[in-house]
């Protein structure tokens, strides 16, 4: 168990710079800098677990229910376990149309079309979230995206923000509704 939790966290190894107005470093960051640096390398899987996560998480059974093996029973592409679920602020909205928008229209839902759809008016997340996406998900946003999303998050001057607005659209960019779907939440 312990192999497999150091094994998720390896995004923590993976550096990337910081803000000197962040006391701590954005996980989403690192996470984004590895997708890029290994997009033509990916494993089938990926798993995006915060260090928040504790490793005694139902996450990580062996098999029942919030498990990860059940989810992956259940949707092979995509799974999310939060503390809770979380509504993104009409205060972003604006903001997110103007900059996330744009990036995630350039995904791919398994049609092989890239989206051209007005922005939502509803986005919803999970906090504090544990992600596994396959590789397929993945690479169905493109490598110029994913350069994109990074350049957002290494910009000092509004990095606190622009990591917000990555956090709520962070599903979205795996090909996922904006208002996620009952079956692929969970709690951890």
């Amino acid at each position: 168990m312990e192999m497999l939790r150091e094994g998720m966290n390896h995004h923590d190894r993976i550096p990337h710079p910081m803000s000197d107005l962040l006391p701590t470093p954005v996980p989403v960051s690192g996470w984004v800098r590895h997708i890029v640096a290994h997009y033509g390398k990916l494993p089938p899987y990926v798993f995006f677990v915060p260090p928040v996560v504790p490793t005694t998480s139902r996450v990580f059974a062996k098999h029942g229910p919030g498990s990860i093996a059940n989810a992956m029973r259940d949707s092979a592409d995509f799974g999310i376990w939060g503390s809770r679920v979380v509504d993104m602020p009409a205060s972003l909205h604006t903001t997110f149309c103007d900059v996330m928008w744009p990036l995630i229209q350039t995904t791919e839902r398994g049609s092989g079309k890239a989206r051209k759809r007005s922005c939502p008016e509803r986005v919803v997340t999970m906090a504090e979230p544990l992600m596994y996406v396959s590789q397929r998900r993945i690479l169905s946003t493109p490598i110029e995206t994913w350069k994109k999303v990074l350049a957002l998050l290494d910009d000092a001057k509004t990095k606190s923000a622009n990591d917000e607005l990555v956090k709520f659209a962070w599903h979205m960019l795996f090909g996922q509704a904006a208002v996620l779907q009952p079956r692929f939440m969970h709690t951890h």
